[in-house]
């Protein structure tokens, strides 16, 4: 990981847009393409001697044997701290959009995405924030409010903490808020984990929401 830029892998069998973020990445100042691959094959082969901060991920790969969303979960395993930003054309598949979070994503983009909001999200997600197009994250409300209630498996600690979550806040923000320790929050979510089997921040509140528990 780079102290001075924030060191970007690219993912994505599309040669035009592959070397048009590459571009887009290495134009500005604070940012770096340190490596670009046309299937998740030869990125898994090389990623841990890449240790990018974020990687943008087409989500459907040409022919390959692991998708996108495959490439997550396996990606995450080597590297848990590194942020995974989808690419998608296909900003109206909830299953697509819910699927990568829950596989441990920080964000999902569609691939019209503008120069300064692709930087902006790559900054956010290695910021620790979950970057999302305008309407992916529409979708993704709309999902949510879709959802009918149902009796929440967490304790009343533990929504709160994913609540705050949801809404943004940092580990640090969250204690802040419920006067508790940063320590007990990591408690609450190793526990929420636990329950909803997923590995991440952003997967459990995309579990959470999808399950109609937030």
């Amino acid at each position: 990981m780079s102290t001075e830029n924030i060191w970007v892998t690219i993912v994505e069998d599309t040669n035009r847009f592959r070397e048009i973020f590459a571009l887009i990445i290495d134009g500005m100042d604070g940012y770096r393409c340190v490596s670009q691959y046309e299937d998740c094959e030869s990125a898994m082969q090389n990623i841990v001697e890449d240790n990018p901060d974020v990687i943008l991920m087409d989500i459907e790969l040409g022919d390959g044997k692991v998708t996108g969303i495959e490439a997550v979960r396996l990606i995450k395993e080597k590297l848990p701290e590194t942020e995974i930003v989808m690419l998608t054309v296909h900003e109206d598949n909830d299953d697509y959009i819910f699927d990568s979070l829950c596989a441990g994503a920080s964000g999902y983009l569609t691939k019209d995405v503008s120069p300064d909001a692709l930087l902006d999200a790559i900054r956010q997600a290695y910021k620790g924030g979950a970057p999302m197009s305008p309407a992916i994250a529409r979708r993704v409300v709309t999902c949510f409010q879709q959802q009918p209630g149902k009796e929440s498996e967490f304790s009343a600690q533990e929504t709160r903490v994913l609540s705050l979550a949801a809404a943004d806040l940092v580990d640090k923000e969250i204690a802040d808020k419920m006067n508790i320790s940063r320590d007990t929050v990591r408690y609450h979510f190793k526990s929420i984990y636990q329950k909803l089997q997923v590995h991440s921040k952003h997967g459990a509140i995309a579990k959470a929401m999808r399950k109609g528990l937030l």
